[in-house]
């Protein structure tokens, strides 16, 4: 009879968004490894949004002590050149299914689940992820082995070219059960079948589990199971503003949020009405936007509008005031802030342009102006150098419903067109919040319309031009779409770095739209109507200097 212990506290795992399974050793117990862990670490190993699973294995004959009975997932000897007994591997199989259809029936999908384990419970772990299903979020084995006529071996050949889910293994340097060498030959093998992964040994460790190595562990995971985000935490900052400046200088001002940051629009209204600012100066406003549009269009005090969104919504809400002048006691000033097709261009290669690259095509579901959302790179640097460490380094991100079904009609309409490959990402998922992983689009034709049309997702389109073409790719690139909002340019060619002229540019760095107390907002074309930029007469220009360091997001 499976048993399962949550480690978690009751109050988080009611609305957890992620699952780890560890499995125990042989002759172990679920209680009993989550009770060695909490000896090791002195607290227990929780995550406010994870679920823990410390199943307990079965009690059945065991090779190694004479048959006798112990909880342990399947029956082998302890000796990595033996077969491996498949039909006593089955048993353990169907543990492992019933408990990740457990948390799936729970509305928690495939890719935010963890499977990992010590001794024999690392070994069945490898099975999960590299046999039952290669769509896990990632695989833990500690201090275990697999066979070498394994069926995982197997499976990942069938499977070549395929994703499968990253692997975080360690062992003791003295490990007198299961040699180190075991453990590095099967990490080997995985590796040469398309596995990617970090094997970690442990100095002076045996055959245990170890503090250091718990806490690498807590730290991957962290990385890989990333809290969901509810609503877009740069609107905590926008929402504030566009009300409140206005407010400043003697407005009264209806704030209207999006529906996606309703939540902090409303924080940000309840927190300034405690620091003083009297009822009625800012009016919080849910509304449906259409109708709020018309209603304030039509009303003859309008003195201005503070806009941030899309460059449709914006054009409706212009010609619906040009509409209306003849209403209005004075002319209504406008200011918006939209959106910019902005691109990465790299004529040659620079070590820095990877982690940029992902920072700003990814960060926060690229649902923000200034994301990356094209990549201009000449086609003898994609295969040697950017395309493997790009498609490598994409996870899962976190999308509200109505971007969810856009974006993934994006993609789905991209991958039916002959001149768009997928070398990465693209999945959606809908059972528990709503998922698109971030996908890498390269296309064949510089015109296509995922180069020129905003998509304000994690999309990331690629050209891979003729090394030929730079200068014809330049000249296209300031014309081909209709924004201009920021870019960046990875060179080393001072005289190359002299593009046309655009409201922010970065040599060497990841782009953004604006900083609070550094820069101005900064656009041309759609991408920008507000008069701060005209009156300044600024356009902004970023190099850096010392190349970004190993994380991928570095402010």
């Amino acid at each position: 009879m499976i048993k399962l212990r949550l480690l978690s506290k009751s109050a988080n795992s009611l609305r957890h968004s992620a699952t780890i399974i560890f499995l125990h050793g042989s002759g172990d117990t679920g209680p009993g490894i989550r009770e060695w862990v909490h000896e090791i670490l002195e607290r227990e190993l929780e995550f406010p949004h994870i679920k823990m699973l410390y199943p307990t294995a079965p009690l059945q004959p065991y090779a190694p002590i004479e048959r006798e009975l112990s909880t342990v997932w399947f029956d082998r000897p302890i000796a990595i050149h033996l077969p491996e007994n498949r039909k006593v591997m089955e048993k353990a199989y169907d543990i492992l299914r019933k408990l990740i259809n457990n948390e799936v029936k729970d509305g928690i999908p495939v890719n935010r689940i963890i499977v990992g384990g010590f001794s024999m419970g690392g070994a069945l772990a490898l099975h999960a992820g590299f046999h039952l299903n290669r769509h896990l979020a990632g695989i833990i084995a500690y201090a275990c082995f697999i066979n070498n006529d394994s069926v995982i071996y197997e499976t990942l050949h069938k499977s070549s070219g395929s994703k499968f889910p990253e692997l975080l293994m360690f062992h003791g340097s003295d490990d007198p059960v299961i040699p180190l060498a075991w453990s590095q030959h099967c990490f080997k093998n995985l590796r040469k079948l398309g596995v990617k992964g970090q094997f970690k040994t442990i100095p002076e460790v045996e055959h245990e589990l170890e503090k250091h190595a718990l806490e690498d562990m807590e730290q991957w995971i962290s990385r890989k199971l990333l809290p969901l985000q509810t609503f877009e935490r740069k609107n905590l900052a926008v929402g504030g503003n566009l009300a409140y400046r206005p407010a400043l200088i003697g407005n009264a001002v209806l704030s209207k949020h999006a529906d996606t940051a309703t939540l902090s629009g409303w924080l940000i209204f309840k927190i300034m009405r405690e620091t003083g600012v009297p009822a009625g100066v800012v009016n919080f406003v849910p509304a449906d936007g259409p109708t709020f549009g018309i209603a304030i269009t039509s009303f003859m005090e309008l003195a201005g509008v503070n806009f941030i969104g899309s460059v449709p919504t914006f054009k409706t809400l212009w010609k619906m005031v040009c509409n209306n002048l003849d209403c209005y006691k004075s002319f209504p000033r406008l200011s918006g802030e939209c959106g910019g097709k902005n691109f990465y261009f790299i004529p040659t290669y620079v070590g820095t342009v990877i982690a940029p690259t992902i920072c700003r095509a990814f960060e926060y579901s690229g649902q923000k102006c200034s994301a990356c959302f094209r990549l201009f790179v000449p086609a003898s640097l994609w295969e040697s150098k950017i395309r493997r460490p790009l498609c490598e380094k994409t996870d899962h991100l976190i999308l509200e419903e109505k971007a969810f079904k856009c974006i993934s009609t994006c993609i789905i309409a991209a991958t039916s067109s002959p001149r768009c490959h997928i070398k990465g990402g693209g999945k959606d998922f809908d059972s528990c919040g709503y998922f698109i992983e971030p996908a890498i689009l390269l296309l064949s034709d510089i015109n296509d319309t995922l180069l020129k049309e905003e998509i304000f997702g994690p999309v990331l389109s690629i050209y891979a031009y003729k090394d030929a073409d730079m200068e014809k790719i330049i000249e296209l690139l300031s014309s081909n779409t209709p924004y201009a909002l920021t870019r960046s340019v990875f060179a080393t060619d001072e005289n190359f770095i002299k593009l046309h002229t655009v409201g922010n540019f970065y040599i060497n760095d990841k782009s953004t739209g604006a900083a609070v107390g550094q820069q101005l907002f900064g656009g041309g074309k759609m991408s920008d109507a507000i008069v701060l930029m005209a009156i300044s007469l600024l356009i902004k220009t970023t190099e850096e200097i010392d190349p970004i360091g190993g994380g991928l997001y570095d402010i």
